[in-house]
This record gives structure tokens, C-alpha cells and sequence, in this order.
């Protein structure tokens, strides 16, 4: 499976569908925090379908608190995530 970032365009939303082990995610969030407010900062929903990895994921983000607190991480086939739409 192909890695897949979506963002739109005012990069306030991004979905990472193949997540683990992060580091486009934290990357990608670290990127959106860092010329905005705190409250003009958009979360990252990253999905990973397998649970050990999302877990490590999930733990990983919790050692950057800023961020952490901007990322919804979630486990689940990406074929079958919802529509953005």
C-alpha cells in the first residue's frame, strides 16, 4: 500500500492514512504549529491499521505535547475510512 497524505488547502486538516511510525505526521504537525497561534493550528488524523503501530504512534506523540494535543490517531483498514467529503 501507498502511503497517503491529504491536507486541504489552508493545511488546518490533514489525514495520513498509512501513519507509522510518524515521523511525516509529527513532521507535518510541527510544520502547521510552528507560524500559527495556538488557536489557528489544525489537528492531523492519522490512521494506521495496525493497532501495536498505532499505538506506538499514539506514544511517540505523546513525548511532543504541543502537537500531541492537535493529532486524532486511529486504527482501521484506509479502504474503508470515511469520506473527507
Amino acid at each position: 500500500a501507498l502511503p497517503a497524505l491529504v491536507a486541504d488547502r489552508s493545511a488546518r486538516l490533514a489525514l495520513d492514512l498509512c501513519a507509522a511510525p510518524g515521523s511525516k505526521t509529527l513532521g507535518l504537525l510541527e510544520r502547521m504549529c510552528e507560524h500559527r497561534s495556538s488557536e489557528d493550528v489544525g489537528i492531523v488524523v492519522a490512521n494506521e491499521v495496525h493497532p501495536g503501530r498505532a499505538a506506538a504512534l499514539r506514544d511517540r506523540a505523546r513525548r511532543h505535547p504541543l502537537v500531541a494535543e492537535r493529532l486524532l490517531v486511529t486504527c482501521g483498514d484506509a479502504a474503508k475510512f470515511p469520506s473527507l467529503q
